[in-house]
């Protein structure tokens, strides 16, 4: 599997993820409008050669620099227990095991 950066293009009027984006949208960094898509290592279609290829390392660190100035929430305390429920900033280890769940779930 392979992970590339990209931003959405302009079609018809409106912002949308390009074509070749099968599995796209993940993410976002509100400093440079840009996406993550992740593809199969060899797919039976085009992917432009000017998208930015992103390591597994690299991956973490776009993260890791997004929760840097965005931080990434999780809560604290049981919802619809009638307790009281607070949102803590998640540490960087966290952040990392975030992502890797996420690389899991796409199999």
């Amino acid at each position: 599997m392979k992970f590339y950066e990209y931003k959405r293009h302009l079609i018809n009027g409106q912002l949308r993820d390009p074509d070749f984006v099968v599995n796209g949208g993940h993410w976002f960094n509100s400093a440079d409008s840009t996406y993550v898509a992740v593809a199969p290592d060899v797919t039976e279609y085009y992917l432009p050669d000017t998208l930015t290829e992103l390591s597994r390392e690299q991956l973490n660190d776009r993260v890791l620099e997004i929760h840097s100035h965005v931080p990434f929430m999780r809560f604290d305390g049981v919802r619809g227990s009638g307790g009281v429920e607070t949102n803590i900033a998640m540490s960087n280890a966290e952040v990392i095991d975030y992502v890797s769940a996420w690389i899991s779930q796409l199999g």
